[in-house]
């Protein structure tokens, strides 16, 4: 599959106010959705070493014969509502370099488990796309989640690199998300 609606002008794609919000604001995503959810679940969908999008390849400058290790998950919030889709594709390299910590993640937010508490974990600055609902990407989704079937879906991605070590999260916002909720300062 190939998507190649990614930029970094989210002004290019107009989204709404609630998609541009979920979009750019939470630097941690799963630290947003625990404002909006009482609860927050990771269910894994699939994590395997199998072929990456074609778009993906030359962001984490992979060549064609290299397959990364591909971890697809479900956040979930209040009454098993699915909140959000999260495909991290991690290159052979740093899956070795970081074997353990992966196969350690089980259900973990993988931000939140390796990447935000993570000194030398370096982040870029975020793509945005909306994914059609007939993208293979919305597809496989969809096969999921039959309820969300014919809906457009926002995403942002951006690359990680621990060490020299890059790895690739693209998060899609389900339309059964609330309305983004800010962090409250501590101002008085």
């Amino acid at each position: 599959m190939s998507h190649s609606g990614w930029t970094t002008d989210l002004t290019k794609l107009n989204p709404l106010g609630q998609q541009s919000a979920w979009l750019t604001k939470p630097y941690i995503l799963s630290k947003a959705l625990k404002r909006v959810s009482n609860t927050l679940t990771v269910k894994v969908l699939d994590a395997r070493f199998t072929h990456a999008f074609d778009d993906e390849y030359p962001i984490l400058h992979l060549q064609k014969n290299d397959i990364p290790f591909v971890r697809q998950v479900l956040l979930v919030g209040d009454n098993n509502i699915p909140l959000t889709y999260g495909r991290v594709v991690i290159t052979p390299q740093t899956y070795k370099a970081h074997f353990q910590d992966f196969e350690n993640l089980g259900t973990k937010p993988i931000g939140e488990t390796l990447l935000y508490n993570n000194p030398e974990a370096k982040r870029s600055g975020f793509e945005f796309s909306c994914f059609e609902s007939n993208d293979p990407l919305c597809q496989n989704i969809f096969a999921h989640l039959p309820q969300f079937t014919a809906q457009d879906l926002w995403a942002r991605r951006s690359v990680f690199n621990i060490k020299g070590n890059p790895l690739l999260v693209t998060e899609l916002f389900l339309p059964s998300l609330p309305a983004y909720v800010p962090e409250q300062s501590n101002v008085a």
